[in-house]
């Protein structure tokens, strides 16, 4: 079983109440009514979008901070830093779920 990134598992849990937020507006609209619910989900949605947006940034520095971890710990065992970062790399594809950096609707 392949482990997931932190920021992955943020990104679906946000991304999750984001969708519940938009169909909530949705009903709201549908409704007419309600106008201050409306404003306050309006908000609470940019909110995050934003939080999601950074999340999805913060993602690559995640990526990045794995692959590095894991080849500073072969370089004991390895003489090129090279091949310590592609075992880094290597690792990392192997051990955790390939999202892709985020794929939300904003």
């Amino acid at each position: 079983m392949q482990k997931q990134l932190i920021t992955d598992q943020l990104i679906e849990e946000y991304q999750k109440e984001l969708d519940s937020i938009y169909e909530l507006l949705t009903l709201l609209e549908m409704e007419g009514k309600n106008v201050d619910d409306h404003k306050r989900l309006s908000i609470q949605r940019n909110q995050l979008r934003i939080f999601i947006t950074s999340l999805q940034s913060l993602r690559q520095q995640e990526v990045d901070n794995v692959i590095e971890a894991y080849g500073v710990a072969k370089i004991n065992v390895l003489t090129n830093n090279v091949r310590a970062l592609q075992n880094g790399n290597d690792y990392f594809t192997q051990t955790f779920e390939q999202k892709g950096g985020g794929q939300s609707r904003l």
